[in-house]
């Protein structure tokens, strides 16, 4: 009986794993031709795939695009940002920086690219801003303790968003990292943290 139980039990466990593997596959043009259209509305004009290449020095793992540039895509994946040809897939640098010296940064806290100047601006941990070429090669260091979040804005300065000691608020920064013009203070009665929302 407790022979019998055992390959029951065996035989449901790997015809799920069986039936489970066979419902996740699904073709990709299949998959994009789902996800093109809400209703009747077309949200694309066009969809292409791009597959990434795939080398001992790109291997990817939790990783998200941080921008698509007119010739790069660059893929962020923990601490290290990778640049790979926008046409073709193909893997070309990647800027792995990590450490405590000062052209490195302690972590990646956030990033925004520059796709005209071609440079990476790097928020790290600590609230520095770093920057660097799509090649790795340092550029400038700018302090900010207050900074938390970046985004470029028009290409010709950033929006960041501020927090420090309790309070928060929006400012834009010049490329230079120097305050342009407060855009937003929190007022505690009004507003809390669930009513701030990124926007790309």
């Amino acid at each position: 009986m407790k022979k019998s139980i055992l390959a029951l039990g065996f035989l449901l466990c790997f015809s799920c794993t069986k039936k489970l593997d066979e419902e996740i596959r699904l073709p990709l043009k299949e998959s994009i031709g789902i996800d093109s259209k809400v209703g009747n509305m077309d949200i694309f004009e066009d969809i292409c795939v791009i597959p990434l290449e795939t080398t001992d020095e790109s291997l990817l793992s939790d990783c998200q695009i941080v921008a698509l540039c007119a010739d790069k895509i660059i893929v962020r994946d923990i601490n290290t940002l990778y640049f790979f040809d926008i046409e073709t897939g193909r893997f070309e640098s990647k800027i792995c920086r990590k450490g405590d010296g000062p052209e490195e940064y302690v972590s990646l806290s956030d990033v925004c690219v520059d796709c005209i100047d071609r440079s990476v601006y790097v928020l790290e941990g600590r609230g520095n801003i770093k920057t660097y070429d799509y090649d790795g090669s340092f550029l400038k260091a700018y302090a900010n303790d207050s900074v938390v979040s970046i985004e470029m804005f028009k290409d010709t300065c950033f929006l960041a968003y501020q927090g420090m000691n309790g309070l928060r608020d929006i400012a834009l920064y010049s490329k230079d990292w120097n305050i342009v013009k407060k855009l937003w203070k929190e007022n505690k009665k009004a507003v809390n943290d669930v009513d701030i929302v990124e926007v790309k």
